[in-house]
């Protein structure tokens, strides 16, 4: 992934913020969210209802069996969908990182 060194202020007020922010430009249109580390991600999640239905789910597992992978493997399957959509290297650094 690269970074973007940002100035101190910068930094102090999406930090401060506590919450995710919406990054803009200078017109105004939104360009990305910095959504601070230390956050709790689960937050994002709660309430969201799963499109399927328990019955639904259960036969998935049932008819497919667990379909949980490594996350390695996840990065290959990703890199060989789409292999031209990041920067040299991401793909790498992805599996580099889930190894651990």
């Amino acid at each position: 992934m690269t970074e973007i060194v940002l100035p101190e202020a910068t930094l102090s007020q999406l930090v401060s913020a506590g919450k995710p922010v919406a990054i803009v430009d200078s017109s105004g249109r939104a360009v990305g969210t910095f959504v601070p580390r230390a956050m709790n991600l689960d937050v994002f999640y709660r309430g969201v209802k799963s499109p399927l239905s328990a019955e639904e789910r259960q036969r998935l597992i049932e008819e497919e069996g667990p379909t949980a992978r490594p996350l390695s493997e996840f990065w290959e399957r990703m890199q060989a969908k789409y292999p031209d959509a990041y920067e040299p290297g991401f793909w790498d650094e992805m599996k580099k990182k889930s190894s651990h």
